[in-house]
């Protein structure tokens, strides 16, 4: 429970960041883990298991799509690529036919506390309100998401 609350107060900071800051791309990747959340733990009620690991490999794999889906920025890509290393998790896990869930649920919680930190490190810092930039500097050109913020002048006209 105390792992759950911890979770739900790092999305809930992240996403009021991201939308004081004006990061749709931040948003969208906080709603991802908030669903995929949700979903985490109804599959634990419906099924009855403290680790459907089908089920979490499903709910992983879609939210990583959504995650990647364009337009994405770098902090959704880091939070997909967490994703992608929790596929792995279950696979080893479901293919060992591991029977402590402890160890595997402990890694689980690891690969969301890495999530909510880059979460709120992107949030921080400002990362996901713009859409585009150049592939070699990493700058936004000036340009800005429409009706979120001001155009930034480059100085080079």
């Amino acid at each position: 429970m105390f792992v759950q609350t911890v979770f739900a107060i790092g999305l809930l900071v992240g996403s009021l960041l991201a939308v004081r800051h004006g990061c749709p791309l931040l948003l969208r990747s906080a709603l991802v883990l908030a669903a995929n959340f949700i979903a985490c733990n109804l599959s634990v009620i419906a099924a009855d298991d403290v680790a459907p690991v089908a089920w979490f490999m499903f709910f992983d794999v879609a939210s990583a799509i959504v995650l990647l889906w364009q337009p994405t920025g770098r902090t959704p890509a880091i939070l997909a690529r967490v994703y992608f290393v929790q596929l792995g998790l279950h696979y080893a896990h479901w293919a060992s036919g591991s029977v402590d869930t402890w160890g595997y649920l402990t890694m689980l919680t690891v690969g969301g506390g890495l999530q909510i930190a880059f979460l709120l490190l992107g949030a921080i810092n400002g990362d996901g309100r713009k859409i585009r930039g150049r592939r070699d500097s990493g700058s936004n050109n000036g340009l800005a998401v429409a009706g979120i913020g001001p155009r930034l002048e480059t100085g080079a006209d």
